[in-house]
């Protein structure tokens, strides 16, 4: 199993639609003693972004945010991210390490990815391009799939 295997959860019925993306921020005070965050939060982990991959029939309210929520499967998405081009071999598993300098440029948002970590195990499922960064580093664009904890032997 890897971490592209759909979980159930709810999400917002207006938002419940396949392909929709979303970051999850984490849990409220509220939501820890709902009879519904066993389904609802415990299958997500904070600071994950996830993809809507097939809604459910059932529908339910909120009883913290007083709205309709659907029963949903989601899975954590692919992330592209920079490495240094001597690292990219499809199929290897890496530990990421975000790429920081101080230049601002059109490769950071794959450098500081938002839903990875630093130190996550990732697997490189494709190299998307290479190319030199403005610091004059050699680095590639890569497809990562994250690994999650109880999955890395």
């Amino acid at each position: 199993m890897d971490n592209l295997e759909p979980v159930i959860t709810f999400i917002a019925k207006n938002l419940a639609k396949p392909g929709y993306r979303f970051q999850h921020m984490g849990e409220s005070e509220k939501c820890k003693t709902c009879k519904m965050y066993q389904v609802c939060i415990q299958p997500l982990e904070a600071e994950r972004i996830y993809e809507v991959v097939e809604i459910l029939e059932n529908e339910f309210e909120c009883p913290i945010h007083e709205e309709q929520i659907k029963v949903v499967r989601v899975k954590e998405t692919e992330k592209e991210v920079v490495i240094p081009t001597n690292m990219t071999f499809s199929g290897a598993t890496i530990s990421f390490q975000p790429q920081e300098c101080p230049e601002i440029c059109d490769f950071r948002k794959f450098c500081v990815p938002a839903g990875l970590k630093e130190g996550d195990k990732v697997r490189i499922i494709d190299t998307i391009k290479k190319a030199e960064c403005s610091e004059g580093k050699e680095i590639s664009v890569v497809l990562v799939a994250r690994i999650p904890q109880e999955n890395q032997t």
